[in-house]
């Protein structure tokens, strides 16, 4: 298997055993992938050492397989760091790691930010899907805006280090203060589009959603 693709594989497990035990359907589903097709590559997985299939059928990265997922989220988020350097939104002041203080914008440029990385849907999504349940992870971020776990991680380490949210364990995501302000102020700028689809017949929790995507900026 080819080395890009174990780590999409190991990556997916990593992130979907945040929420519980993982089977192959999830992985199915997470790359969007016929079953058959993914249980043969988890067998080859599984035969380099990478993860384990118990009795039940679940998933279970070996350290080895846990490690090259860690790397993989690594090289993600540097090529997102160096994304942002070429649009010049990125400084030397947008994370001190020895710290753990990050870079806050003004509210505005925050807004043209998010456009600009294609993570403009995110906040809002956080603030709706905080109003429904009492903690909000990557993967209910994930299924609200129909994007894999993968690829909202990697937007979610960006926005943590301009200060719009925190991610704690077992991937728990919230927003901070200033994040917010940020959703909050997205959610009332789509309030036309959900009072349109919900005189259309949309339930207000379809609206919502709908009002949020229909200009989707994330690949």
């Amino acid at each position: 298997m080819r080395e890009q693709k174990t780590k999409e594989y190991l990556t997916a497990v990593y992130l979907l055993s945040a929420s519980g035990p993982v089977r192959g359907v999830y992985v199915a589903r997470e790359l969007k992938l016929s079953r058959p097709t993914v249980s043969v590559s988890l067998q080859i997985l599984a035969e380099a050492g990478y993860l384990t299939i118990d009795d039940k059928h679940f998933i279970h990265l070996t350290e080895a397989g846990e490690k090259l997922a860690r790397e993989a989220m690594h090289e993600t988020v540097r090529r997102g760091k160096s994304y942002h350097e070429l649009v010049g939104q990125a400084d030397e002041d947008e994370a001190d790691g020895s710290s753990g203080q990050y870079r806050r914008l003004p509210q505005d440029q925050a807004q043209r930010w998010l456009e600009n990385a294609r993570a403009d849907e995110i906040p809002e999504a956080i603030l709706i899907l905080s109003s429904r349940y009492y903690c909000v992870r990557v993967i209910d971020i994930a299924q609200f805006l129909g994007r894999s776990s993968a690829s909202i991680h990697s937007k979610l380490r960006q926005l943590e280090r301009y200060d719009l949210v925190a991610i704690g364990e077992e991937s728990v995501v919230r927003l901070t203060e200033f994040g917010r302000a940020v959703a909050e102020e997205q959610y009332e700028r789509h309030a036309p589009e959900r009072e349109r689809l919900i005189r259309a017949g949309q339930s207000p929790d379809e609206a919502e959603r709908n009002a949020l995507t229909s200009g989707t900026h994330l690949p």
